[in-house]
């Protein structure tokens, strides 16, 4: 079987994504946060809450099935693999679209933001 896996690009991007944490300092005592409440209501980069959370949530599971791909898991694997995606279904798909009441609106950069901690 080939393998897609590019261990020089991954290990680039948790690099990175380490060094993350360094802009702490600015972004909680300069910046404002951007979500719900403190979000400007004039920006135009405001999105709807609700849809902002599934699609920054959707990726996880997109992501944990595509790396099952190409060895489809069998017993224990398959059961944990499965109550995986069932939470997934529930925090990404049931909970933001039909269950939850109306969330208030975010900043694209939060979706944007966690998608790629998700992602990772």
């Amino acid at each position: 079987m080939v393998s897609n896996f590019q261990p020089t690009l991954f290990y680039t991007l948790l690099g990175i994504y380490h060094l993350l944490p360094l802009h702490a300092p600015l972004t909680l005592f300069v910046l404002d946060a951007p979500f719900g409440r403190f979000a400007s209501k004039t920006s135009r980069l405001n999105v709807n809450g609700n849809i902002a959370w599934f699609s920054m949530e959707i990726v996880a599971p997109l992501t944990f099935l595509m790396t099952l791909y190409p060895t489809f898991p069998t017993g224990r694997q398959l059961s944990l693999s499965i109550m995986y995606l069932i939470h997934y279904a529930h925090r990404a798909v049931l909970s933001p679209l039909i269950l939850s009441p109306k969330r208030s609106k975010l900043h694209i950069i939060v979706p944007l933001i966690a998608a790629g901690y998700n992602a990772l």
